[in-house]
């Protein structure tokens, strides 16, 4: 006897992105066909950085409407939610599953709308906003819908579609530009990605610390090694250091790029092979030595960036192996000087104590899963930070003419990235807003002053998520990120009480679903218009 499976009528995203703040909402329409209640899942593959803001359910003539509250030890909902990381990265460019398993009565519908938010990140001079529909069956109508509304106008768009070939577009003079894509009957996972850019070099001093990888990987690896060698540029200095539970430094000091040490730079990139163990304490320790020591000895110029990519697939295993002490000798060593950048690969690394060292150490962190390309994910992460075009960067405002304001302090701008602060007007009936930015590069203290003109707030189109303020939802959004990231890094439990208690708060009257807020489902009367709607 063949069982019938309950069948999926329609899957539909519909993502609005609005100054490259994006509100993503998610419909699932069910209808169990079956002559017996049956059980199914529901699952959504999201953005890492993104914050899910509702889930709502509506079974038959029934709605549960998703309710953000504090976290409790015991959940008595009836619908399961699960957020399993499968992929982390400071920057995020990993992805997160949400599941959700419902019974539906013999012959009847159900609808799962799933709403999250998230800010897109500048890497490379370019937004990507990725949306990953996976509906593990046939369905009767596949559809995702992308408004973007961008101020500042778009150069470019590049939109690769349900079909896996490129479609490019350009959108040049106006800052609103709409695609729809719709596909039926697919039982394909598939991804669908904008990527578009708006419109608008210090030397430096680095290391390569790198772990002997094991696995396919190293070829690759040691490809993308050799491609950031060849990239290096004369003013820069550099070094190697290979580390498992022994420490082997291939020069005693930085050396010139010149075409001769990058040559044989590859040679010994290219003779480097596996062994047992892993010392990180030691490696770093040896890294940072060695940038000190060329700074002490050295006439450089004052602006100029020391940095270490960090590269590694293990676990410490060898000398010191206690997170916490690892973490304070690196930045006693660093003095606040030294920029570590970290790149785990795959699931056997610490990447929580990865991911304290780039925090600490004003650098940024990724994660590779062992089925990707370490290689092309490295060089990825190279062109990111390859170039600092400022360091010590500090954005100020009048006194009294904003509160609350996000993080305003940042240790590097690079090429193509961009830096992001929100915060409220003390005055909303102001005119105008004066900034200055301070900040240094190769050759010279920075200052830069200007009078931004402040329009009254016009929310985006439609009644939805994308009508809500999108300025104040970034800042909560922003707000929440800081105060996670605090949380999650401290070492003072008073301080991560009262850390954990103010994101709390945040989280739950902004709507933020967060590792210390909790998704509950509670019953209410269903309105005629959204038994149309789930029908």
């Amino acid at each position: 006897m063949v069982k019938t499976k309950p069948l999926m009528t329609e899957f539909s995203v519909k993502s609005t992105i609005i100054s490259r703040y994006a509100f993503t909402t998610v419909s699932c329409r069910m209808l169990n066909r079956a002559s017996e209640d049956q059980e199914i899942e529901f699952q959504m593959q999201i953005p890492a950085a993104a914050f899910i803001t509702n889930f709502t359910l509506l079974i038959g003539d029934k709605v549960y409407q998703g309710e953000i509250t504090g976290r409790e030890k015991k959940n008595g909902d009836k619908v399961k939610e699960k957020r399993n990381k499968t992929s982390e990265d400071n920057g995020e460019k990993g992805t997160d599953m949400f599941r959700a398993s419902i019974v539906i009565p013999s012959k009847d519908k159900a609808a799962f709308l799933l709403s999250y938010e998230e800010l897109l990140q500048r890497r490379l001079g370019k937004y990507e906003h990725v949306i990953s529909v996976r509906p593990q069956q046939l369905v009767g109508r596949l559809m995702v819908e992308v408004n973007i509304l961008e101020r500042s106008g778009i150069e470019s768009l590049e939109v690769l579609p349900l079909q896996h070939s490129q479609q490019k577009d350009s959108g040049r003079g106006k800052g609103e530009c709409d695609r729809r894509v719709s596909c039926a009957n697919s039982e394909r996972g598939v991804g669908f990605r904008e990527i578009y850019k708006t419109e608008g070099t210090p030397s430096t001093k680095a290391p390569r610390a790198g772990k002997n990888l094991r696995g396919s990987n190293t070829t690759k690896t040691k490809d993308a090694l050799f491609r950031i060698l060849h990239d290096l540029r004369p003013q820069d200095h550099f070094n190697i250091i290979g580390f498992s539970n022994r420490i082997k430094v291939w020069k005693d000091h930085l050396v010139s790029v010149t075409p001769d040490s990058v040559r044989d730079g590859k040679v010994y990139i290219h003779h480097m092979s596996p062994t047992g163990g892993t010392d990180i304490n030691g490696a770093l320790q040896r890294g940072i030595k060695l940038l000190n020591d060329y700074v002490a000895h050295n006439d450089i110029e004052d602006h100029s960036v020391s940095l270490i990519i960090f590269l590694t697939d293990g676990k410490p295993t060898v000398g010191e192996t206690h997170t916490l002490k690892i973490l304070n000798n690196t930045k006693e060593a660093a003095r606040g000087q030294i920029c570590i950048f970290t790149i785990g690969i795959g699931d056997d690394v610490d990447f929580m104590l990865l991911e304290k060292l780039s925090l600490e150490n004003c650098g940024l962190t990724r994660r590779v899963l062992e089925e990707d390309d370490a290689g092309s994910q490295l060089i990825g992460f190279y062109d990111e930070i390859r170039t600092p075009l400022l360091s010590d960067i500090r954005v100020d405002y009048p006194p009294a003419s904003v509160e609350h304001a996000t993080r305003t302090v940042f240790p590097n701008y690079f090429n193509g990235s961009e830096i992001v602060t929100a915060g409220k007007l003390a005055d909303s009936q102001a005119g105008r807003l004066h900034v200055e930015v301070t900040a240094s590069n190769s050759q010279r203290f920075v200052l830069l002053k200007t009078d931004v003109p402040l329009e009254p707030h016009q929310a985006g189109r439609g009644g939805g998520a994308e009508g809500r303020n999108h300025v104040e939802r970034l800042w909560s959004y922003l707000t929440l990120k800081e105060l996670l990231s605090s949380w999650r890094h401290s070492g003072d439990e008073r301080e991560k009480q009262r850390l954990g208690q103010s994101a709390r708060t945040l989280a739950v009257a902004r709507g933020f679903l967060t590792p210390l807020t909790a998704l509950h489902l509670r019953r209410r009367a269903l309105q005629t218009q959204q038994l149309e709607d789930a029908r």
